[in-house]
């Protein structure tokens, strides 16, 4: 069974095929894909700590594992890239999260040493068979750190949503 594979590299982040079959693991250069910020309608630059953090799975609900990557210096305050994924492997991303947005009425501003997206996992937290994604941002609130949720929605994944708790 096909797997995806994704290695951290400075400014880059190489995602490849990994196959386990019987004579076990082995890996695929053929299908080595390089990831940058521009990828994704972001700026390269040195210091983003882009790729800092990973998580992967199928946020939007099309059978491919998608790949978010945190980079939680970008800006100063931090932002999440996401990857879909398909069969021909990642397409260029075309999702940013960051932490200002205005959700629901309440604002988020961002803040300088916000660390938004130092830490990412994704998982189905509310047992309604959509992920969710949960990025840290260990800067907030002066320093105490907070969490946001991403909510899933049904048939959209949580590219389709944007809702922060």
């Amino acid at each position: 069974m096909p797997r995806s594979l994704a290695l951290l590299v400075p400014l880059a982040l190489l995602a490849g095929a990994l196959d386990v079959n019987a004579a076990g693991p082995s890996f695929d250069p053929e299908r080595t894909q390089r990831l940058v910020q521009s990828d994704a309608g972001g700026t390269n630059a040195s210091g983003d700590e882009f790729g800092a953090a990973l998580a992967g799975g199928d946020l939007d609900g099309d059978g491919y594992d998608d790949l978010v990557v945190g980079a939680p210096s970008d800006g100063g305050v931090g932002t999440l890239f996401v990857f879909p994924g398909s069969a021909n492997g990642f397409a260029t991303g075309i999702h940013r999260f960051e932490s200002d947005a205005e959700r629901a009425g309440v604002p988020s501003p961002e803040v300088v040493g916000d660390f938004f997206g130092a830490a990412l996992v994704l998982g189905n937290f509310d047992a309604d068979l959509e992920l969710e994604l949960v990025a840290g941002a260990p800067g907030r609130a002066g320093g105490a750190g907070a969490v946001f949720v991403f909510q899933g929605v049904a048939a959209q994944g949580i590219l389709g949503s944007g809702i922060w708790f």
